[in-house]
């Protein structure tokens, strides 16, 4: 009966966390935190982690608590005659930041120093895709809006309407999408798991494009429709004039977002929002015309859910303790008295939760030595490489580890590092290219945080001991 009692207590406290997890609150960030501009255009994420908030005049760079601000004006321009559209930025595989705006861009490296001539003369335009490969184009008619790869395959969205499926130079499909007139501006992001496209055109348009199966569904259609963000394969924001639209991308739901909670308490209307962004960290980002950015915290409602979990799972572990002790204390007895082992009490009274758990930690550890090397390899791919949704990720290995996927990748790679640096057969740069790191700063970095000294202290350290030996 006290089984029961308990396994009830689980269900009414998982449901209880479950309530909590789903209120959501924000942090502001604005001038007092040193952002520069409190009216935001852009948000995206740079490769080394920080996020990159561009306005009409500057680029802030925000690094933690840390926010560096760096001039977006005339001087640091260069024409883009083909590009037509609205307000783009870009992140490329070399760490290099595009900033698009009607016939202009910005470029800058991956330190924030301006670049010039990075444009071929036969070029008009460009685009970069989730890989980070920078695409040159020349603008003819039938322009291209929007390109995005997505499993090698090259998708090129164009201003009549026609989407070309492309594998490298060659087109394999052209389909046309549901438009009445000759658009201007497109916007594209990829649902790389369920491999579906998800397109904002002319501002006023929501569809998915089903790759595997080629059809094409209207999602949403509203006046002056920003930006679209996918925060976990099953949900979507969308920013219009009109505030922030949240779609379920399963039922294909839509339901108004009236204003966002902060940390403080206070409320924001969503009609001061203005863009949106999910960060690989699984944190969402709003732009706001005068708010600065919002950032989704971890605040008590999740401090409540996490607990919830663990002492899930303590109780659980209980419950498993006091039912296998039950049976060996009546496998005792049955010996005692001359019986035999009842079988059935294994299958139906035993749950050994801790080899399922320690199973799953295992091969996310090995999934993620086994591609160690690649760079830029995210938690999405992860996920997908494990056969699991992003979130599902997320919750499991919080709840087993304390850590979120992000952290446990990092951890897991400075630890090779390490492993690498004290070996004395590689630089450091060397290190970095075999950890995936994209720079050997970056893992300087990590390294720092995680070990609390840098990857130089103990090469040099390697180096003293060596000529010690000599």
């Amino acid at each position: 009966m006290c089984i029961k009692r308990l396994i009830t207590f689980i269900v009414c406290l998982l449901f209880v966390c479950l309530a909590f997890a789903h209120n959501h609150k924000f942090h502001a960030l604005g001038k007092a935190e040193g952002l520069s501009d409190m009216f935001v255009l852009h948000i995206t994420q740079m490769k080394d982690g920080g996020i990159a908030v561009t306005s009409w005049n500057n680029v802030d760079i925000i690094n933690g608590k840390t926010v560096k601000s760096y001039s977006k004006d005339s001087s640091t321009v260069m024409t883009l005659n083909g590009y037509k559209g609205a307000y783009h930025a870009y992140v490329d595989k070399n760490g290099r930041l595009w900033v698009k705006n009607y016939k202009s861009v910005w470029c800058y490296d991956k330190d924030m120093k301006p670049q010039y001539g990075c444009i071929p003369d036969s070029c008009d335009d460009l685009f970069v895709d989730e890989q980070g490969e920078v695409f040159f184009v020349k603008q003819q008619d039938n322009a291209i809006l929007d390109l995005v790869t997505m499993k090698g395959l090259k998708y090129e969205f164009r201003n009549n309407g026609v989407m070309t499926c492309m594998d490298g130079v060659h087109k394999i499909y052209d389909i046309a999408l549901p438009l009445d007139s000759i658009a201007k501006t497109s916007l594209v992001v990829c649902d790389t798991i369920h491999e579906r496209l998800y397109q904002l055109i002319d501002s006023r348009l929501c569809i998915e494009y089903d790759v595997k199966s080629r059809n094409w569904t209207e999602i949403f259609r509203s006046d002056h429709l920003h930006t679209i963000s996918l925060v976990d394969n099953k949900t979507a924001y969308i920013v219009s004039n009109n505030g922030l639209w949240l779609i379920d991308l399963k039922s294909r739901k839509v339901e108004m977002v009236g204003q966002v909670q902060m940390d403080d308490g206070s409320y924001i209307s969503s009609s001061r929002i203005n863009s949106v962004f999910a960060d690989r960290d699984g944190y969402v980002w709003f732009g706001t015309y005068d708010h600065g950015v919002l950032k989704s915290c971890d605040d008590e409602s999740y401090a409540a859910y996490w607990m919830g979990v663990a002492a899930v799972l303590l109780v659980s572990g209980g419950i498993g303790w006091s039912l296998r002790k039950r049976y060996k204390k009546k496998i005792s007895e049955q010996k005692s008295n001359g019986g035999e082992q009842d079988e059935s009490i294994v299958d139906n009274e035993i749950t050994s939760n801790s080899y399922v758990d320690n199973e799953f930690v295992d091969r996310v550890r090995l999934t993620i030595e086994q591609n160690i090397a690649t760079p830029n390899y995210t938690v999405e791919r992860l996920a997908q490489d494990l056969c699991m949704e992003r979130t599902g990720l997320y919750k499991k290995l919080v709840a087993m580890t304390g850590m979120t996927p992000t952290t446990f990748v990092r951890m897991i790679k400075v630890e090779r590092a390490e492993s690498l640096i004290r070996s004395g057969k590689y630089t450091i740069t060397q290190v970095a290219e075999l950890t995936g790191f994209s720079s050997s700063s970056y893992m300087a970095k990590c390294f720092q945080e995680e070990k609390g000294i840098k990857p130089s202290e103990i090469k040099d350290f390697n180096d003293t001991t060596l000529l010690n030996q000599q």
